[in-house]
Parts: structure tokens; C-alpha cells; sequence
């Protein structure tokens, strides 16, 4: 997962927001910037409708969006209050925070300091987690115990979990993004419907890896593997070693720096475009990519994350049963998608509601860095409107378009100010 717009994963994961890159363990990842997605459709995508004896689903439940790319579901363990937690593709464990193994006296076996790409968190086992989706309950569960309390500021609500790998292992389930459900089937009578277009995952240990084509602004390409990960805000995020191996992003090109957090700490990069990406038959025109340069370890061959703000386009069903996942695009296809940071600030929440916001980080050239806002400036209303009513989703959104004039009312040292900002595209 990543922040400022937001990308997580969990390898065990990160996210990306405003001017910030976060992943969920492996990778969670919440980005600023901007993204224009066209589609090309071939043929593939016109067939006959599923068949009337499409099989049924054993649970469907709610799913929240954030910033309307990475999913949120709610679950139980033992009977517990509902608890938010993100289905990761990204993520190689199944992960429960600390705090609510904490909260349902779980016990937390051979606790370790592991090292995450942006530092060392300590990590333990917590075995026969009887956790449950709906009435649905996940057999033989184990999850690994990490705090997630850090990520939840650049995200504006609590998360209690991850599901990532053996979750995914005894369900096949289908990401419905346009009417946001998500659909668990058993995987031994699951048959895809006929329209949906079928894409082959290579498994590299517990990362469902797909081919990807990309190209770069001045006519160079390469097929490379990029893990689709829904716990990522990004469309794309590739390491910053790739590109610049494979030449695919020149001295030249418009740059912006992107500041990212991973469940161990901060992490850096930029970000930029590329001149395309095509995955399957469906092509993605000059998507805005997000390349990290700390943390770039992991297989030469892997080039990164295709994540949310490119899924979201389709019903995405992923079936690590026939290392499968099948993509039916959604009405949301052509729709032209310029990235939501149009400030150039990264804003985090705090407060036990999350309804406190700061300018955690400010972009150079930016609206924000020539309006002089501060890191540290605590938002106290915008156009008069007070923040303490408003959720972190739609503080980002007062600045997701390009053209806007905003009156920003500040909090710094002490002190109360009014700045004035109108927000324009940043790559």
C-alpha cells in the first residue's frame, strides 16, 4: 500500500497518499498524483453472457472503497465486534494487528523483529483464529500478529487485519469494484462466467504474478512480471531499479518526488509516466507510475505492483486454485482518471474519530509549496467548512480536481491563519 493517494501491501504490505507512496505488507501504497487510463478492447471482451447455472456464491459481503480503489470488508474472530480488514493480494501472510490480538487476549507465539521495507517491527504467530465472513468460517487459520496502528492516519479509519495468501488459498473471490461486494466461491464447482477474459498467474513463493508489457515515452519495451496486488492504491508501482535497468524512464522526464510508509517506517521514490502498459488485451495509456528507490530487493525479474487504480476498472476474480484470475471490465473502463492529488501536500488524520488533519509532507512546485503551507499545519476548515465533520476521503477529495480555488483555515504554532490555493495537475 502507498499514501497521498494510497498504495499497501504486505510482503507484509504498504500505502501511498497526496504526496506520499504506502504499502500493505508486502506493499501498501496510497499516491498522489495523476493517472489517465484508456483502454484498448479486443475482441475477447464481447462474448456470450455467463451461463444461467453461474455458480453461487457461499458468502457476499459489503465493500468499502477507499478512495474507491482498495477494498475494506468486515469480519468477526470469536464472536468480536466487526472488525475492517483489507484483502490483499499483495500480501504473503494474513495479518491481525497487534492491538486486537491484544484486545481478544489471542496469544502471540515466538514473537520476532523482522526487518519491512521501511524498518524492523516485531512480528509473532497466532494460531486457530476462528475468524469468519458473514457466517462464513475460514478453516485452519493462522495469522501473524504486527502493529497496523501506524498506517491508519494516512488511511482516516482503524484496520484490524490483512487477508492475504491462505485466505486466498480456499476461496475464489470475485471483486465486484462497480457495485462494491465481494463474492467468496468454493473453488471446486467455481466456473467462470464466459465473458470474463482469463489471465494466467505465475506464482513466485506466495506472490500471484502476471506478464505485463511496458512502455516507455521514447519507444523502448519489455515484458516483465508485476504482482496484482488490490491492497494497492497505485496503478502501477514498479521499482525504481527497473526502470532505470530496462531505460524505460528517461533523464528528462517529468519527475515528481513521492513519499511513501511501510508498516516499518518511511520509504522514497518519484513518480511518473509511462507511455503505456498492456496486460492481456487490455492497454493502459500513459498511466502515472509510482517507482520506489528505497527497498528495491526482491526477483530481477519482478518489476513490481499493478494495483486498484488500474483493477477498479473491472470485476476482478482471483482463483489461486488454477493460478487464474479473470478480469470482466466495468462501465468505469473508459473513463478518462486523472490521480486525486492536485495540491501537492500530503494529509494525514488523527483523533479517535480520525476527523484531526495535517499537512504531513509539501511537494516542491507545488500549489502547496507557493501557497507556503507547513508540514505540521493542522487543517481546520476549508471554504469555511470545518474538518472536524469531514473524513479523511473527503478532505482529499476538496483537492482532487485541477481548478480549484480553496480557502484553507490553519492551525500553526498557536497560531490561525487563512491560505488561499488553487490546485492544478503536477505531472
Amino acid at each position: 500500500m502507498t499514501t497521498s493517494t494510497a498504495c499497501f501491501s504486505s510482503k507484509s504490505s504498504l500505502l501511498t497518499q497526496s504526496t506520499g507512496n504506502v504499502r500493505f505488507p508486502r506493499g501498501f501504497t496510497l499516491a498522489a498524483g495523476l493517472l489517465l487510463l484508456t483502454v484498448t478492447i479486443g475482441v475477447a471482451q464481447t462474448p456470450s453472457e455467463a451461463p444461467a447455472t453461474a455458480p453461487r456464491p457461499v458468502a457476499e459481503l459489503p465493500l468499502k472503497l477507499l478512495l474507491g480503489r482498495v477494498p475494506i470488508v468486515q469480519v468477526t474472530i470469536g464472536g468480536s465486534r466487526p472488525l475492517a480488514v483489507l484483502p490483499d493480494t499483495g500480501a504473503d501472510d494474513d495479518i491481525l494487528n497487534a492491538r486486537i490480538a491484544r484486545e481478544l487476549g489471542l496469544h502471540v507465539l515466538n514473537p520476532k523483529v523482522i526487518e519491512q521495507p521501511g524498518g524492523a517491527i516485531e512480528m509473532g504467530q497466532v494460531e486457530n483464529v476462528q475468524l469468519k465472513l458473514g457466517s462464513v468460517p475460514v478453516q485452519n487459520f493462522a495469522m501473524v500478529s504486527a502493529p497496523l496502528d501506524p498506517l491508519q492516519p494516512f488511511i482516516g479509519q482503524q484496520l484490524d487485519g490483512i487477508l492475504g495468501y491462505g485466505f486466498y488459498s480456499q476461496f475464489v473471490v470475485e471483486f465486484d469494484y462497480a457495485a462494491q461486494r465481494v463474492r467468496l466461491f468454493a473453488p471446486e464447482t467455481y466456473v467462470a462466467p464466459k465473458k470474463a477474459v482469463m489471465i494466467p498467474i505465475t506464482f513466485r513463493g506466495k506472490s500471484p504474478l502476471v506478464e505485463i508489457t511496458l512502455e516507455g515515452a521514447t519507444g523502448e519495451s519489455g515484458k516483465t512480471l508485476v504482482e496484482i496486488d488490490t491492497g494497492s492504491f497505485e496503478s502501477l508501482g514498479l521499482k525504481g531499479a527497473f526502470l532505470d535497468g530496462h531505460r524505460l524512464v528517461q533523464a528528462d522526464a517529468p519527475k515528481r518526488p513521492l513519499f511513501g510508509l511501510a508498516m516499518g517506517g518511511e520509504t522514497t521514490g518519484y513518480r511518473t509516466r509511462l507511455a503505456a502498459a498492456t496486460l492481456g488485451p487490455f492497454r493502459l495509456s500513459r498511466p502515472v507510475t509510482s517507482a520506489t528507490t528505497s527497498g528495491d530487493g526482491g526477483s530481477a525479474d519482478v518489476a513490481g505492483v499493478l494495483g486498484g487504480e488500474a483493477l477498479n476498472r473491472f470485476k476482478v476474480i482471483v482463483d489461486y486454485s488454477r493460478k487464474q484470475v479473470f478480469l470482466i471490465p466495468n462501465r468505469e473502463l473508459s473513463r478518462p482518471s486523472d490521480y486525486f492529488d492536485f495540491l501537492g501536500a500530503q494529509i494525514v488524520s488523527s483523533g479517535e474519530h480520525y476527523n484531526q488533519f495535517q499537512i504531513k509532507a509539501v511537494m516542491p512546485d507545488s500549489p502547496a509549496s507557493e501557497a507556503a503551507l507547513q508540514p505540521g499545519d493542522e487543517i481546520i476548515a476549508i471554504d469555511g467548512q470545518t474538518t472536524t465533520k469531514m473524513s479523511l476521503e473527503q478532505v482529499l477529495g476538496k483537492f482532487s480536481k485541477p481548478g480549484d480555488r480553496r480557502r484553507l483555515d490553519l492551525a500553526r504554532s498557536g497560531k490561525r491563519l487563512t491560505i488561499t490555493v488553487t490546485t492544478r495537475r503536477l505531472l
